[in-house]
C-alpha cells in the first residue's frame, strides 16, 4: 500500500475516533447523570455542553499527542472557566 494512502487512512481513523469521543462522550455523560439523578435531566447549566465538548476535545488531543499530563491542565482550565 502506498505510504500516502496509509497516512490518509490513519488520519481519517484518528478524526473519526476524535469525533466519536467528543460526540458520544456527551451522550454518555448525559445518560450517566440522568441515571444518577433524574432531576438533573431537566436542569441545564449555562455553557455546560460547550465546555464539555472543549474538555473532551482537549483530553483526546493530549492523549493522542502522548501528553497525558495535559488532562490535568484541561480540567484545571475547566474549573477556572466555570
Amino acid at each position: 500500500m502506498n505510504a500516502a494512502v496509509l497516512a490518509i487512512i490513519q488520519a481519517a481513523i484518528v478524526l473519526v475516533a476524535g469525533a466519536t469521543a467528543v460526540w458520544w462522550g456527551g451522550v454518555a455523560v448525559t445518560w450517566v447523570f440522568g441515571r444518577l439523578s433524574p432531576a438533573a435531566e431537566t436542569a441545564v447549566l449555562r455553557g455546560g455542553e460547550w465546555i464539555g465538548r472543549v474538555e473532551r476535545t482537549a483530553v483526546f488531543a493530549t492523549v493522542l499527542t502522548g501528553f497525558p499530563e495535559g488532562i490535568a491542565i484541561a480540567l484545571a482550565l475547566k474549573g477556572i472557566g466555570r
